[in-house]
């Protein structure tokens, strides 16, 4: 029998510069006890380029629909991107979905983005949700029996724990669905 040994955060980051896509299991690493900060974990492989990462269910499911949280930010746009470039599932409905007020700026962002994912083949629908993607996403998702959800993460966000920090690492902790986390 033979065990790896070492930090697998390092061997994470290492062998993700020669991978397409990392894998870890969606709650590994905050109800395992694999490390002692889990949220420090996260921010590390993120920061040290390990994208996209898809954070896999404890619960097998088939991906056939497909959420993207899309806010208009570059690192939305980005991992929406990664995630239609990459075509991990190839026949799913994409649903492009805003958090937030709407406006007419956040209206023209979603018109553009169904576009996108349209002219790279995605049957899409786009919706606009007047909620906090922190306090709605993951029931949004329940409710709506999404498969996947895409999100973008940034850096400086994760590190500062603002707005998408925030956001993400409460999804990771509370979604019962995978994720595709990108940048």
């Amino acid at each position: 029998m033979e065990r790896e040994t070492g930090d697998p955060f390092e061997s994470m980051i290492a062998h993700a510069r020669y991978n397409d896509v990392t894998i870890f299991g969606l709650k590994s690493l905050f109800d395992y006890g694999f490390t002692s900060e889990p949220k420090d974990a996260l921010i590390r492989l993120v920061s040290q380029g390990v994208r996209p990462i898809i954070a896999v269910s404890p619960k097998f499911r088939t991906i056939q629909k497909v959420l993207i949280a899309y806010s208009g930010s570059m690192e939305s746009a980005k991992a929406m991107r990664r995630y239609v470039q990459l075509k991990p599932w190839r026949n799913v409905d994409l649903r492009v979905v805003h958090f937030g007020k709407s406006d007419d700026s956040s209206v023209q962002l979603l018109k553009d983005a169904g576009e996108y994912c349209r002219d790279h083949g995605y049957s899409t629908e786009t919706e606009s949700v007047d909620e906090s993607a922190k306090d709605h996403l993951v029931e949004y998702a329940q409710q709506n029996e999404i498969d996947l959800i895409v999100m973008g993460n940034s850096i400086r966000n994760l590190i500062f724990r603002h707005l998408l920090g925030d956001t993400v690492l409460n999804v990771i902790q509370q979604s019962d669905r995978p994720l595709f986390l990108a940048q």
